[in-house]
């Protein structure tokens, strides 16, 4: 999968985040602020993200936990494989 643009750049501070089990909170806690400011042109970035969140998990990247915005990274051989594929 080519990850581009938004969805890029989740995929990489999800791994930012360093941790295998993280909440929405968590991660709007530390980069929705500048995910804003670089997306500046769209007002629903906070939307977009748990879409982000919905589509790695369809790509078998994350689980949802719980219904309280609790995830977990899965697959970390995908995850490495994602991410030498962007480094390319």
């Amino acid at each position: 999968m080519a990850y581009k643009g938004l969805t890029k750049d989740i995929f990489l501070k999800i791994k930012e985040l360093n941790k295998d089990v993280f909440t929405s909170k968590d991660f709007y806690n530390a980069f929705l602020k500048e995910l804003e400011r670089i997306y500046s042109n769209n007002k629903n970035v906070k939307a977009a993200i748990l879409r982000e969140f919905q589509n790695l998990r369809d790509d078998n990247l994350l689980e949802f936990v719980d219904n309280n915005g609790t995830y977990k990274v899965i697959n970390k051989s995908k995850w490495e494989e994602e991410l030498n594929n962007l480094s390319e």
